[in-house]
Parts: C-alpha cells; sequence; structure tokens
C-alpha cells in the first residue's frame, strides 16, 4: 500500500478521472438529447414548408381561376355594351344614352 503524497495524488486522480467520466456521460447524453431535438424541429419545419407550398399553390390556382371568370365577365360585358352602341348607331341615337342608361 502506497503511503504518502503518492497516495493522496492517486486518490485524487482517481476522483478526478470518476468527476471527469461523469461529465463527459452527462454532456454526451445532452448532446444526443439536444440533436434528437434538432432533427424533430427540422422535420416539423420541412413538413409545414410542404404544407405551406401546398396551400399557396392551391390559392393560386384558385385565383387564376377567379381571375379567368372575371376576365370572361368582363368580355361578355363589353361585347353586350359594344352589341348596344352598334344598334344606337344604326338607329341614329347617342351612344351617351346607352351608355349612361337614359
Amino acid at each position: 500500500m502506497l503511503t504518502g503524497p503518492y497516495a493522496l495524488l492517486i486518490k485524487i486522480g482517481g476522483a478526478l478521472a470518476i468527476v471527469g467520466a461523469l461529465i463527459t456521460a452527462v454532456l454526451l447524453w445532452g448532446n444526443s438529447r439536444e440533436n434528437d431535438g434538432v432533427e424533430k424541429t427540422d422535420r416539423k419545419w420541412e413538413e409545414a414548408g410542404e404544407l405551406l407550398e401546398k396551400q399557396a399553390a392551391e390559392s393560386a390556382k384558385k385565383a387564376d381561376d377567379e381571375s379567368a371568370e372575371r376576365v370572361a365577365e368582363h368580355q361578355d360585358k363589353l361585347k353586350k355594351e359594344k352589341e348596344l352602341l352598334d344598334e344606337a348607331d344604326r338607329d341614329g341615337s347617342s351612344p351617351f344614352d346607352v351608355i349612361f342608361g337614359n
């Protein structure tokens, strides 16, 4: 059995090795937990991004369809107005009466 200053150094060294091993184990465990959390968060963000892209595409299609309907309605309105103006021209009445409804 060792006695003297070397025995004390061996005891301190052994205790430091145990403490170091515990600290390393806790840090590695915490790091693995953090990495799992980061991966889960990344997956959630990617899923949310995919959902957002899908919703944006659906919204854009709906907007395009509605815009096409508005354009068609406007063209029909212009066509009817042109027909009324042509009829007014043939009858010799004022085009302003057709436009302003007099």
